[in-house]
Order: structure tokens, then sequence, then C-alpha cells
């Protein structure tokens, strides 16, 4: 760091809503980042004319959201919610969001695009920025989350025209804005992605810039004076010793650990010697005195003693060991050094979560692959088993068939030749088809031989001929008055 040099000076920043107007204290208000325009993750596309073409649309939509219980029992908004109800009247979906505020037409009419470089650290997107919506913030103490950090955003539309592309992307022609959803966690914990990467709403945030003028002038004025009191002290001011001595004793001084020096000399009166901090670049002034011995004068600088001054100006100082420096320069190389650090311990943050986030899914994919394999195996078991009881349940239907014409046919030999080499691929029946034509051959012999083969029997009654005719007149006609 060495010879770097900073010059901070502050200004305000204000908060709206203790900015540029007074609201009702139930209000407060955010600003979102809507959407961009082009291809987005939600494999839809729409152009930055239609999205303007939809503006006075987003006047007065409300600002929604669900907050709901965690796994872990805490307490965080959703999604976009929704349920769907089934009931003995039907079946409905139920909407589960709230609303928390709406778009101000004030936001609508000051509405713009702005760049935004997205998480990975060369996507560039046009977002429109909607500033000074209102959320109803001491109603629902909940919604006052979005003030202390920045949640996701997911916007609603209801589409009126539209078609597939060439890309295989739904491109919105027609739209209209119904709603601007506020995304916070799953049920797991994790963060709900926005389809529009950066897209977002938190506290809204109002430069004041005449503010910032004005104290910019001040700081000046303030500077002006200070070189003109350091010029008047340099003037009146003993030199007890060459300059170079003040700097070679604060040059023992180091920052932390390093080589470079903490201090840098700005001037020296009767009693102080002023500097310059080159860590917190603040001017600090310290006691000091010149102590004398038969051969030389020795410097003594008490660093007990520091105290912290206000800048000043003097006359130029043109003695030997003391160098000026650009505050522009010094500014500029800090500047670069800082975000030359800045850059590498954010490359290694991306980088560490790079590398987590690609071991997690590497993790969640052997898991997967490990599930795969196992459901894969199990289905085949299943199917095998499945396989065999169906092929087991066939045999036995098979063999109860022919158990079952095995009485009605009996011993015939086209049965036990066809039993013999039965066929257990065969349906059942197509084998109950050929049984039945078979019983039915069977049972058509059998009466043929019963119907068609008559043998006629002869029975002796009586071992005497006996005639029953008569030879009288009368035959039998009076045998009952003859006994």
């Amino acid at each position: 760091m060495g010879d770097s040099k900073i010059i901070r000076y502050a200004t305000k920043i204000q908060l709206v809503p203790s900015s540029m107007r007074k609201l009702n204290k139930q209000f407060s208000l955010v600003d979102i980042l809507l959407c961009y325009h082009g291809d987005n993750r939600n494999r839809s596309t729409i152009s930055k004319e239609s999205i303007e073409s939809a503006l006075p649309s987003l006047y007065g939509i409300p600002i929604v959201g669900e907050y709901i219980y965690l796994d872990d029992g805490s307490q965080d908004f959703g999604s976009h919610g929704g349920k769907i109800i089934i009931s003995d009247k039907g079946i409905k979906f139920e909407d589960t969001t709230k609303p928390y505020g709406f778009i101000t037409k004030d936001a609508v009419e000051n509405a713009q695009w702005v760049e935004i470089t997205e998480k990975d650290g060369h996507t560039v997107h046009e977002y429109l920025e909607l500033k000074g919506c209102i959320i109803w913030s001491q109603r629902y103490e909940e919604v006052s989350r979005i003030l202390e950090e920045n949640y996701g955003q997911s916007m609603e539309i209801e589409t009126l025209r539209g078609y597939w592309n060439d890309n295989d992307y739904y491109e919105i022609e027609e739209f209209v804005f119904s709603a601007a959803c506020i995304l916070g966690s799953n049920l797991d914990g994790t963060g709900v992605e926005p389809c529009f990467e950066s897209a977002s709403i938190g506290r809204h945030y109002s430069f004041n810039t005449d503010s910032f003028k004005q104290e910019f002038s001040n700081m000046l004025d303030e500077y002006k004076k200070s070189q003109v009191t350091m010029k008047k002290l340099n003037k009146e001011g003993v030199q007890q010793m060459e300059l170079k001595k003040f700097v070679e004793a604060l040059s023992q001084v180091k920052i932390n650990d390093t080589e470079n020096a903490k201090y840098r000399l700005l001037s020296v009166s009767d009693e102080k010697v002023f500097v310059l901090d080159l860590e917190d670049y603040k001017a600090y002034g310290f006691n000091y005195a010149v102590t004398s011995d038969e051969d030389s004068n020795e410097l003594v600088i008490d660093f007990d003693s520091k105290c912290e001054m206000s800048l000043s100006a003097c006359d130029k100082i043109t003695e030997e060991g003391f160098e000026e420096f650009s505050i522009s320069d010094a500014i500029n190389s800090q500047a670069q050094k800082e975000t030359d650090i800045a850059m590498q311990k954010f490359t290694e943050t991306l980088q560490a979560e790079y590398d987590a986030r690609i071991e997690e899914i590497r993790e969640k994919f052997n898991e997967l692959d490990r599930n795969y394999n196992e459901a894969l195996n199990e289905l085949s078991a299943f199917k095998n088993a499945e396989a065999e009881r169906k092929e087991q349940e066939h045999k036995d239907d098979v063999d109860a068939i022919i158990n079952e014409f095995s009485k009605k046919i009996g011993r015939v030999p086209e049965f036990l030749i066809y039993k013999a080499r039965l066929d257990y691929s065969k349906p059942v029946d197509e084998i109950r088809k050929d049984l039945t034509l078979m019983a039915g051959k069977s049972i058509m012999d059998t009466h043929s031989k019963a119907n068609f083969s008559y043998t006629p029997v002869s029975t002796t009654l009586f071992k005497q001929k006996q005639s029953n005719q008569k030879s009288d007149r009368y035959g039998n006609l009076l045998d009952k008055f003859m006994k």
C-alpha cells in the first residue's frame, strides 16, 4: 500500500419514507426489479416493445405473497401458492396468496430500464425497474422482512396473444400484468428461484442529489480553510530540525505485518507533527520533542498522544526530505488494489460456491442413480415374480380344465394323448375349446353305438305253450258265469 492515499467524505443517503415525501405510517415503499426482455428461463420470450405496451396495466396490481411454515418450524414467504380442493361439489383451484401492497401510479410513470449483471459475472440483462411501490408493513408485520433484505420476485401475467417460435420458445406478443409475487423459501428451506435471475423486491432508496451537492460544496470550503490554516502554521512554526528526520521517524511505524509505512508527513508545528494515516486516511497529530546532547539532536515522537485532526492547507513545502504526493493517484492506486483484492475474494467465493454446488449436484446425481438402479432391480424382480405367478396361475387353470374334462371324457385314447402332449403355453380358452369338441365327439360316438346297434333279446315266460283262444262261438264272454 506504500504511498497510497484516500480522502473520504460523508454524505447522506436517505431512506423513503423519511425522505422526499411523507407517507401514511402504515405504508412502506419498496423497489422492484420486475423482469427483463428477451428469452427467459421459463422458455418464453417477451420483447421490450410488448412489455412497454403492457405498462399501463401495472398500475394498481397487487403485490402478493404466501407466508408459510417450513419443515424446520420457521416461517418465510413461499412461492406462488395455490391448492387444489376436491370435494363432493367437484374440483376447484384456490389461491392461497394474499395482497401485501400494490404498484403505485408513480412507480409506473417513472418505470425505467436498468442494466443488471447477473450472478455469473458476465450475463447482462436490461430489467424493468419500479421504484416507490407500496406495501402495508404495519398491517402485515411479516412483509417488513423485505425492508431488511431483498426477496426474489416473480411477476404474474395474463397472456392475450402469442405463438411458439422456431427456437421452441413461446413468444408473448400481447399480455397484461396481474400481480407481483414475493418469493422466499421452499419447504426444505432452500430458496425459490425466480424466472428472471435478479428479479427482486426490497426497500426503496432515494439519493438526495441536492443534499449531496451542498455537502460537497461545504467540504471544499472546509478544505480551503484548512489549507490556509496550515500555511499560517508553517510560516509561524519554528522548524526544530530537518523534515527528513520526521519522515524517517514516521516510517518506522508499519501497517500490520507489512513493510508499508503507516503514516505520511503533512506538516510540522512547534509542538505537533501532523500526519496522514494510510490505513483510514484521516489526519492525526502527535506531540514531539527534540532532545539534545553533546554530539547530536534526537527527535522523539509520542505516538500515544495521537489525536484526530482536520485537514488544512499551508504554503508549498520545499524543504529537502519532504515529498509531495497526488491525492488522485493515491486514491486510484488504493482503489485498484482494493478492487483487485475484492475481485480475488469474490472470484474465490464464486469458485468455492461453484465447486460446492457441483459437488452437491454430483452427490444428488449419484443418489438418484443409485435409487434408479435399485428401482430397476425391484421392477425386474417384480416383473419376474409377476410372470411366475401368472404362469403358475395359467398352469393351475389348465390343470383344472383337464381334471374337469377327465370326468366327462374318461380314458378315451385321444384325450389321453392330448393330455400327455399338453402345451401349457396355449391359452385357456383354446384348450377348453379343444376339450369341448373332444367331449362332444366322444358323446356322439357313444350315442351312435347305443341307438343304431340294436340286439333283440328273447325272454321265455312259460315252459308250456298256452292258448287263450276259445273254440266256442262266444269265446270267453261267458266265463264268469260258468265258474
